[in-house]
């Protein structure tokens, strides 16, 4: 957020966010329409915090309470901070970040998962989490058939998708291009640069709107039968503050080769985002 530029005031007016790529190393910075820095450092090392002021075009200047001193610049133009932090002894850690605007464009978009699936307990299961207060339109896909052109081997011939809430299966597909929405998935599709299913293939795809909560999608054999299959989720709204695909998780059976499970995600945005990656 910024202010209107007045007597007195600073266009960089708002709070502000920045990460080192890599780390845990977090900075939370207010900056006062007055000018006045309050900036508050999280590290390993422990927390701290300073006061000091910025220049109009930006240039942030504080010393904290360990002597630390940061030199920071805050872009009008990007609404990005960058900041270097200085210790007492010389050591120098960079900090990278933005407002709030910047921090809901720093999202995962995409979220997939490829696995062997089968039927029954052999189903490879997907689950998302939706924060927020806003509902939020996603892009389901299972993808079989569509893998072969990739190279992949053994692949799950017609994979049949489910989502469930709970224990409650709210939409389920068999055969995306049989669905009387299937001008709306080729949309989506390309809206999000996801690569074209073909037609005559038994991929299966869901568009939902969902409210904020947990979800699971699960992908399995329509005709019996096991194969490689991908299932990928794709975050088809605009960013918002606080409304994000927060969480996926993956409970499929491992093997070796193409029977390897590989997830894979991208980040949107201009700023770094630190995640946690588990394999339990």
């Amino acid at each position: 957020m910024t202010a209107q530029k007045e007597e007195g005031t600073t266009e960089t007016a708002g709070y502000y966010q920045a990460a080192v790529d890599g780390t845990d190393d977090v900075t939370y910075t207010i900056v006062a329409p007055s000018g006045k820095v309050l900036l508050v450092t999280k590290t390993a090392e422990g927390d701290d915090a300073g006061v000091g002021s910025t220049s109009a075009g930006g240039a942030i200047a504080v010393t904290t309470v360990k002597n630390n001193s940061v030199a920071a610049t805050v872009s009008v133009a990007t609404a990005q901070i960058a900041a270097e932090v200085t210790s007492g002894s010389g050591a120098k850690k960079s900090y990278s970040g933005g407002n709030a605007e910047v921090i809901a464009t720093q999202r995962l978009v995409n979220i997939s998962s490829r696995a062997v699936a089968g039927s029954g307990s052999e189903k490879t299961i997907a689950g998302l989490v939706i924060t927020g207060e806003d509902s939020k339109l996603v892009m389901i896909r299972a993808v079989g058939p569509g893998l072969g052109g990739f190279g992949v081997s053994g692949v799950l011939s017609a994979p049949k998708l489910e989502l469930f809430e709970g224990q409650t299966v709210i939409a389920s597909n068999t055969g995306w291009s049989t669905a009387s929405n299937s001008a709306e998935v080729v949309a989506a599709a390309a809206t999000v640069g996801a690569f074209a299913l073909d037609a005559a293939n038994a991929d299966s795809v869901l568009l939902e709107t969902l409210a904020p909560g947990a979800y699971t999608a699960a992908a399995s054999g329509s005709a019996g039968g096991s194969g490689v299959v991908l299932i990928e989720v794709y975050d088809l709204s605009a960013p918002a503050a606080g409304q994000k695909l927060f969480n996926i998780s993956t409970r499929a059976a491992v093997g070796s080769g193409d029977g390897t499970v590989v997830a894979g995600f991208v980040v949107s945005g201009t700023v770094p985002k630190r995640v946690l990656l588990r394999g339990a």
